[in-house]
């Protein structure tokens, strides 16, 4: 009956029986995986920390970017890869392994820097920028024979005039960016290596120095400048040193003027002083007494413009001695 067959289980001893099954693995999402920790520091070529470098797992949504010292601390997967890249550098990929510290050490992308134009606020990419500025090539500048760097501008930037001086060492050219050459407008603001400069200073900097200018042109691009960028922006990144072997380059420029074909004419001094008192009759005094006239005469008495000692040949050099 069904009551002795419930008697008969309840008093049969119970055991457990394990029976072996296939079982199924399957791949763990990314987001359940164990995390690792991973830091370091982000330098380029001369060892100088690198901020804002972007730090991300490959093929994964998470990522971080470097602080103002090139340091950065993510956590990974196992078996992760970080890529690393920054504007105007080449990226890099590293498999992180049983690693906890990786430093890293990118290399400049000639390619790269072509399209990254330097602004006031920083760099922007070529294709994203939308205010008027003008980069020049640097690599022209250095095999133009001129007397000063303002020269070099001329015909290398549109809504750039440059008006060169007399020729005299040290005589600076007249720059004007979108504006006219009149005697109120004055020249660009210039800022070199972030610091703001004089016109001299620019005019004595070596193109071989130069490793970038920008002109900045309307306010959107010069804003950061306020009102003293009202006739433009000549922005200078120089050159800096790099690790290896030391360069040494030597540029010598020489130049020689050609003397006037014809020289004004002039009345002698004699002459001048009775035209001009002639002029000035009605006057309360004459401009040049008989003291004047008489110490004239005895100085200079044929009255003689000296043109010839004046012209002697001019010349202009300039020498740059680069170490780097």
């Amino acid at each position: 009956s069904s009551d002795e067959a419930s008697e008969s289980i309840r008093d049969f001893p119970l055991s457990m029986v394990s029976v072996a099954s296939p079982m199924k693995f399957e791949t763990i999402p990314a987001l359940y995986r164990l995390k690792t920790g991973v830091s370091g520091r982000v330098a380029d070529e001369n060892g100088q920390a690198l901020p804002g470098v972007n730090v991300s797992e490959k093929g994964a949504t998470n990522g971080t970017i470097t602080d103002a010292n090139g340091a950065y601390s993510i956590d990974v997967s196992e078996g992760a890869v970080l890529v690393f890249s920054s504007i105007g550098y080449a990226s890099k990929e590293i498999t992180v392994g049983a690693q906890a510290v990786i430093d890293v050490t990118l290399q400049q992308d000639v390619k790269k820097l072509e399209e990254v134009v330097v602004v006031g606020y920083g760099e922007q990419k070529r294709v994203s920028l939308t205010s008027a500025v003008t980069n020049i090539n640097t690599k022209e500048m250095a095999n133009v024979p001129v007397s000063n760097l303002s020269n070099v501008l001329a015909g290398r930037a549109s809504g750039t005039f440059v008006q060169s001086g007399t020729g005299v060492p040290g005589k600076t050219s007249v720059v004007r960016i979108r504006s006219s050459s009149s005697w109120n407008s004055t020249g660009p603001l210039i800022v070199v290596d972030g610091i703001q400069r004089d016109q001299t200073y620019f005019d004595s900097l070596d193109p071989n120095q130069v490793a970038d200018i920008a002109v900045l042109k309307d306010a959107a691009s010069a804003a950061i400048y306020g009102a003293r960028s009202s006739d433009g922006v000549l922005l200078v990144t120089t050159k800096q040193g790099k690790k290896g072997k030391p360069t040494v380059q030597y540029n010598a420029v020489f130049g020689v003027y050609s003397q006037p074909a014809t020289t004004p004419k002039f009345l002698s001094m004699d002459e001048a002083i009775s035209t001009y008192n002639t002029i000035n009759a009605g006057g309360s005094a004459k401009l040049y007494n008989e003291y004047d006239r008489n110490w004239i005469r005895q100085h200079n008495p044929e009255g003689k413009l000296h043109f010839d000692e004046g012209y002697q040949n001019p010349s202009n050099s300039r020498h740059a001695l680069n170490i780097s």
